[in-house]
């Protein structure tokens, strides 16, 4: 029997990436040490002791560069590092990389995401690779990647995030080709129409096209709209029915900076960091914004 993970509540289902988590960790911190009385919150870290094991190459991992984590349904945990995904049953690591000479391989080592579907099917968004999607029976990938000559093709091989829509449909973030809808059933994917400050002029209707083509983070709210946040264009807010597109950004007074680095959504609210200038939250109850930033001492 494979050991379970002590970890396995707590991130059941959920994907961390390294590079942002621990910038988000970080803030929210910060937040909820505003909300949360200073007394118990120190009698709570005194009480607390945590021990941490450290896992590198030596013990089985492809690389010491660790970008990704998911754990999925199993209870395995997955490493998506620059030299490949990596799968851990609480006792060993098994490795995967690309090899140009094997189809069935992973199509990308730099691996930025990891999802699980609700029919359990794993997802990995490599970087130049495309998406990938993992077979457990033959322990295989399958690789869809841009076409020029087709439109149903995903739009960039640069997979930055991958989250659910519903039970069939997939959010896929892109780095350069923007947002993807894709079919899982059909295995097609429809792009949605962005606008970049050299094309904004060209469109009249802005307001159906999301701001921004290098996708960092994407998440759906309790209504079924969908937050993107972009390296340097802002915020976009797509409605459930897809009739309208809200953006954000630091001239409409709205965001701290553009360059958005991770998106939270919990009870109604949604948290924003940013690379640069801490953090925001958004109430969809009653659509008012706050901001947050650290202070020197």
């Amino acid at each position: 029997r494979q050991r379970q993970m002590c970890i396995r509540d707590s991130f059941m289902g959920k994907q961390v990436n390294i590079n942002r988590s621990l910038h988000l960790l970080d803030q929210l911190a910060f937040v909820k040490a505003l909300t949360m009385a200073t007394m118990l919150y120190s009698s709570f870290v005194l009480s607390q002791s945590l021990t941490f094991t450290r896992y590198t190459v030596d013990n089985g991992l492809p690389s010491n560069e660790v970008i990704s984590i998911y754990q999925d349904r199993q209870g395995y945990m997955w490493f998506g590092t620059t030299k490949g995904v990596s799968r851990y049953d609480g006792y060993s690591f098994t490795n995967y990389f690309n090899d140009p000479v094997d189809e069935g391989s992973i199509s990308g080592d730099k691996v930025w995401s990891i999802f699980q579907d609700a029919k359990g099917v794993l997802w990995f968004g490599t970087e130049l690779g495309g998406l990938n999607r993992y077979d457990p029976n033959s322990r295989t990938f399958i690789s869809y990647k841009h076409e020029p000559d087709n439109e149903n093709s995903i739009s960039n091989n640069y997979v930055r995030e991958i989250i659910a829509k519903d039970d069939r449909f997939l959010w896929i973030g892109t780095s350069g080709g923007g947002l993807n809808l894709f079919d899982t059933k059909n295995e097609t994917f429809k792009r949605i129409p962005y606008f970049t400050n050299d094309t904004k002029d060209e469109y009249s209707n802005v307001e159906h096209r999301i701001a921004g083509n290098y996708i960092r983070a994407i998440v759906q709210d309790e209504r079924g709209g969908l937050w993107v946040g972009t390296r340097s264009y802002g915020l976009s807010y797509l409605s459930s029915d897809r009739d309208s597109i809200t953006h954000y950004d630091v001239t409409s007074s709205k965001l701290r900076s553009n360059q958005i680095q991770t998106l939270l959504f919990r009870d109604n609210v949604l948290y924003v960091t940013y690379w640069d200038k801490g953090i925001s939250t958004f109430s969809l109850l009653s659509e008012t914004w706050q901001h947050y930033s650290t202070q020197s001492h």
